[in-house]
């Protein structure tokens, strides 16, 4: 994976060069300093291409009738609204993003009803925010869109069929599943125990780069991590299991693309975690499942890192114990986790910015065939309570970008 272990020559490298000329955006602040020990220092080769990500953007349902700006689509709009003028914006990301992955919890939901709480809420967010999305958009379905709220606490969240009919055909009428198709079916996968044919719910996608090296392609795989099962779960009898991803379809789709020749890179997105963050509470991916994953990821050379979301903060780390590099992106704008925000002294993860916040992260592909990564972020409002409502500054800046894997 070429990566350089060495911290000190990672940061006199990147405060040294600023950047690379102009081919990618000029950084406000040095990276992350969690993510600086898995990466190496960005070269000065051009940026040919960038995907941002970003999940967990909605309110909770309770703030919305504080919200003044609640349109009933259940999202921070102050966040999303500002997210949406950032990917347009050259200073931040340059080129534009040739995709932007919405890593889930788009909405609140979580309704214990037929769908109809989550039918509207997806129609109201494509009516205020389809016209501001200025790159095409993959949706990945997150536990809100797909989960309904039994109890009071996240072991009481359950799997609702209804809902991903609901949302295939939201995805596909809006132009968010355009690269779907090709994901598991439980005649193909039947030990996956799936509920539905689920070929656009979980599915891959390649994209090919003429790079220094040659023609080489970056393997996209996006998996659904509230995957409808037919396994009941160990919780309460009278459902299924949450969390739940099709382990056998991921793996036989990953063994393939890794056994191409062409294929240079294999990036994994989903909305949960396979580990969740020291300083986070929800609920990561199936334990099993999870460790079952991140033990195969860690023997694919070609693999580079999974992005998520979920937990509601930025953090790099790596998964289940594995050298699996694992990228934590729920700062979209939804309620920010409470010991993120109150750190005191500042916690490593979000010491870089000396406040909490918001934003998105950026995936660069390079000339060289590295592939990097850097997030745009702005302050969060200084009352944690009132994220829906705009942070004292609402201007977004860029850290220095890293390089995370080399395609060879």
């Amino acid at each position: 994976m070429n990566r350089l272990p060495l911290l000190a020559l990672l940061i006199t490298a990147l405060l040294g060069c600023g950047g690379d000329g102009g081919s990618s955006p000029r950084a406000k602040i040095h990276p992350h300093p969690g993510l600086v020990q898995f990466a190496q220092p960005a070269p000065a080769d051009p940026i040919v291409a960038t995907y941002a990500l970003v999940g967990c953007n909605r309110i909770s349902g309770g703030d919305a009738s504080k919200d003044p700006r609640a349109n009933g689509s259940t999202a921070n709009v102050p966040q999303l609204t500002q997210t949406l003028a950032d990917l347009a914006n050259s200073t931040l990301v340059s080129p534009k993003p040739s995709l932007f992955f919405f890593l889930g919890d788009i909405v609140d939901n979580e309704a214990t009803d037929q769908g109809q709480t989550l039918t509207s809420q997806l129609a109201a967010w494509a009516t205020a925010f389809k016209s501001q999305v200025p790159v095409p958009m993959v949706a990945v379905a997150g536990n809100h869109e797909m989960l309904q709220q039994t109890g009071s606490d996240e072991d009481t969240e359950f799997p609702n069929p209804p809902t991903q009919a609901i949302w295939l055909d939201w995805v596909t009428s809006n132009g968010y599943a355009a690269l779907a198709g090709n994901g598991p079916t439980p005649a193909a996968y039947p030990d996956d125990s799936l509920m539905f044919d689920d070929s656009k719910m979980s599915y891959s996608f390649d994209v090919t780069f003429n790079l220094s090296m040659g023609t080489r392609k970056v393997h996209f795989v996006v998996i659904n991590t509230d995957t409808m099962n037919t396994v009941t779960s160990p919780l309460d009898s009278n459902y299924k299991t949450a969390a739940w991803i099709p382990l056998n379809w991921i793996k036989a789709d990953i063994d393939a693309a890794a056994a191409d020749a062409s294929v240079g890179a294999i990036v994994l997105l989903g909305h949960r975690p396979i580990t969740v963050p020291t300083i986070a509470s929800e609920n990561p991916i199936d334990p099993t499942l999870g460790s079952e994953l991140s033990t195969f990821l860690a023997g694919v050379p070609k693999f580079a890192f999974y992005a998520c979301a979920h937990a509601h903060l930025w953090s790099p780390q790596t998964a289940s114990g594995t050298n699996v590099l694992q990228i934590v992106a729920g700062n979209g704008g939804s309620e920010l986790e409470s010991n993120w925000f109150n750190g005191t002294p500042p916690p490593p993860e979000w010491q870089a910015m000396g406040v909490p916040y918001f934003g998105f992260s950026v995936i660069t592909v390079r000339q060289s065939g590295a592939i990097g990564l850097y997030h745009v972020w702005r302050p969060a409002n200084a009352d944690r309570k009132k994220y829906y409502l705009p942070g004292s500054t609402m201007v977004s800046q860029a850290t220095q970008e890293v390089v995370l894997f080399t395609m060879q």
